[in-house]
């Protein structure tokens, strides 16, 4: 009889075990879900943003829209859609990085389309394929009556593709132009024109 209780004793205590294991797993699960850790394991660190780009979105005074004009389905080069989705990888992290203060809008303009008549309003430049058909991979950058606008967002600058979309956000969320004097004893237009000497 004493080897049957050792025999339930044993497969009772692997069954509080297992509901032991799978309580701590739950419990594991559902910290690291509330905790926003991310890992940027990409050669180049193509999704960290840099630290100035960071200050600037952070720094933005009053909501930027940027909208996305990427052509999407069959109509979009194979060779550019891998490209078209880092943009919007890119774009996305922006948004994180900026909150409420960067509204981001994608839009899919097709032949004949509003979102094709808002893409050439807002400066995006159709892309054409050997077949005719055309394409958009754009994106304007706007707050209040001030625009920036990157009508062709080529895979040729992908290395610089951080670097143009801050600089059209900061361009477009800056209130107004930053204003230089400059003062020199030195005469810096030029001398009168001396008739006697020419």
């Amino acid at each position: 009889m004493k080897p049957f209780l050792k025999k339930h004793e044993a497969l009772a205590y692997s069954a509080v075990g297992l509901v032991a294991l799978f309580l701590v797993l739950v419990a594991f699960n559902y910290l690291a879900s509330t905790a926003a850790v991310r890992a940027d394991l990409t050669e180049g660190k193509l999704y960290t943003l840099s630290g100035g780009t960071k200050k600037v979105l952070k720094n933005l005074q009053a909501p930027v829209k940027v909208k996305l004009y990427v052509t999407t389905g069959e109509a979009m080069p194979v060779q550019l859609r891998s490209y078209a989705q880092r943009v919007e990888d890119l774009v996305r992290e922006f948004k994180s990085a900026a909150g409420a203060n960067l509204v981001v809008e994608k839009y899919n303009p097709r032949p004949d389309s509003e979102e094709e008549d808002a893409a050439q309003l807002d400066g995006i430049e159709p892309q054409q394929l050997m077949s005719g058909e055309q394409f958009y991979l754009g994106l304007a950058v706007s707050q209040l009556e001030r625009k920036q606008s990157i009508p062709v967002l080529s895979p040729a600058r992908e290395r610089l593709l951080e670097y143009d979309l801050i600089r059209a956000i900061a361009r477009a969320g800056a209130a107004e132009r930053p204003k230089i004097g400059l003062m020199s004893g030195l005469p810096v237009l030029g001398e009168r024109f001396n008739l006697m000497t020419r």
